[in-house]
Parts: C-alpha cells; structure tokens; sequence
C-alpha cells in the first residue's frame, strides 16, 4: 500500500516535470535545476523498488531449481554490467562450476559486487577469486580496500538498513547485504566476512 501510495505521486512529478523540461530549453538555468529535481525522483524510485524487491526475496520460498553452469562465465556476464571495468580483477580456477538457481544466485553475485564498487578506495583493484572447496562447494572471494574510517560494524553488516556513519552521503538503504544473506540461504550458499590491512573480504560457498 505505501509502494502504491508514494508510486503515484512520482508519477505525476514525471510527467511535469518533462513538460516543464519543454517549456525551459531556452531556460539553461531553469532546466539545470529541473534536471536536478528529475535526478531526485529517479532516487526515490529506484530506492522504493529496492525495498519492494527485498520484501519479495525475503518472502519467497525458492523452489528448488538447481542449474549447473561455469563459475567464471557467469561472474564475466555481471563484469560487463560494472562501473569502472579496469578495476576489477579475476582469477578463476580451471572448470569451477555453480550448480543452483541461475536467477538468486545472480541476485547475491550483484549485490556483493555493487557493495564493491560502491565502497572501494578507487586507485585500488577490486579481487575476485573463484576455486574449488571441500564438500562440493565453490569458492567465491570478493576484497576491496576501503577508508579506515569506513570498515563496518562486523556484528551488524548484515542486518537490514545497517549503514556505517560514514557512508551516509553514498547512495543507498542498507538492504544490499541484507539480501545477499537472505537469498544466500535459499540456494544453500553460506556467507562470511572478515578485513585486515585495509581490506574487506566477502566470501561465498555455492553448492557446485
């Protein structure tokens, strides 16, 4: 109902927003600022779908699907998507496979990867690391490096809205890694986190 509710209003600020947009092409300081407002509401919109599809995760009872595929495969389709490509680096081991839902296990591998980018120092790469585990799991290892004054709470990095003080000026609600567990145990998949020297590490065990 709040969705709908605040869905609606967007909407009509939309729409006049982009006729007002017509009426300010000769206004350059005019359109400037509609151009800001129209970046607002593009916020607000994306932040409602993130709760509406976090709320959809968290219900759904995933049926049980499992899809063998190629580990680095898959991880080189979502690097295609990324910010800043030449950042990223990956290593993955000869014939590492993932064999569960092809859909949430993308839904975790995003998540991971655009906490990532979101919260890396830029100069510095950020790792993933794909290989073989014990007990038919693939290993998933993603590190970046990150402000001091930046590195989370470990005790709290996975519950919902958790933002670190710092980071209040990025983008964002606090519900990324709190899907990234919850997906996670619907596909069998177990989820950890450590730092040291200046790093954060998120690893990930997928069923192979």
């Amino acid at each position: 109902m709040l969705t709908h509710e605040l869905k609606n209003p967007l909407g009509t600020v939309r729409f006049a927003l982009a006729s007002l947009k017509q009426q300010a092409q000769d206004h350059k300081d005019w359109l400037m600022r509609l151009q800001s407002i129209e970046l607002s509401t593009k916020r607000m919109d994306e932040l409602i779908e993130r709760v509406v599809h976090f709320n959809k995760m968290e219900k759904v009872i995933a049926k049980s699907n499992p899809t063998a595929m190629d580990a680095g495969e898959l991880i080189q389709d979502l690097l295609h998507e990324v910010s800043r490509p030449d950042q990223w680096q990956l290593e993955v081991e000869p014939e590492t496979t993932f064999c569960c839902d092809r859909q949430l296990l993308t839904v975790i591998l995003d998540n991971l990867m655009t906490n990532a980018s979101k919260y890396s120092v830029r100069e510095q790469p950020i790792c993933i690391k794909v290989s073989r585990h014990e007990a038919n799991l693939t290993r998933v290892e993603i590190s970046n490096h990150v402000d001091p004054l930046s590195i989370p709470e470990e005790s709290r990095l996975f519950d919902r809205y958790y933002r670190h003080p710092q980071t209040h000026n990025q983008p964002g609600m606090g519900l990324g890694l709190s899907v990234v567990k919850t997906t996670a145990q619907k596909i069998s998949a177990q989820v950890s986190y450590r730092q040291g020297d200046g790093q954060v590490f998120f690893t990930l065990l997928v069923p192979a």
